[in-house]
């Protein structure tokens, strides 16, 4: 028997598909790298509890961070010691990227093995494990969340590489 009846959740299929192109369609946001830090990226090292990211504890990276950005910037150099949070920089760019003004990001790592350490220690753990707001923008499918490439909703494809012959 046929009946004239609607296909059920179609509403709400309609309402997923909206949500996924609004997000790639999104404006960027008119944002500095230390402004998008502090407001959505989070500290979740191993033994401590997670905290927000604090700008006032490191201001000498602030002018770094939004440096990194600046169309007339050519290069940054940056010399520190160990432990001083020059990899802080970079994971604060790539949260500036994801939630601000999509841009892909392309990190070149010396050997396969640290780029794979890279991978589950700095991006996994500390910037996508710590901050629900990133992990969030991360693609719905298994495809968008590899060991070396990850893919957002607003289309942006951060990617682990190391030099080959």
């Amino acid at each position: 028997m046929l009946r004239n009846e609607p296909l059920p959740d179609r509403q709400h299929g309609a309402a997923l598909v909206a949500r996924a192109v609004s997000a790639a369609l999104r404006p960027p946001a008119r944002m500095l790298v230390s402004e998008a830090a502090a407001q959505f990226r989070y500290m979740a090292k191993p033994g401590r509890p997670k905290t927000k990211w604090r700008n006032e504890t490191t201001p000498y990276l602030v002018e770094i961070m939004d440096a990194a950005t600046r169309r007339d910037t050519g290069r940054i150099v940056i010399c520190g010691p160990s432990q001083f949070g020059k990899t802080e920089v970079f994971l604060n760019v790539c949260c500036w990227a994801i939630k601000a003004s999509p841009a892909d990001i392309l990190f070149l790592q010396p050997d396969k093995l640290l780029a794979i350490d890279f991978g589950e220690r700095r991006i996994d753990r500390d910037l996508l494990g710590a901050s629900d707001d990133l992990r969030a923008e991360l693609g719905p499918t298994r495809s968008d969340d590899k060991q070396l490439e990850k893919s957002f909703r607003n289309g942006v494809k951060l990617t682990l590489i190391w030099p080959v012959k």
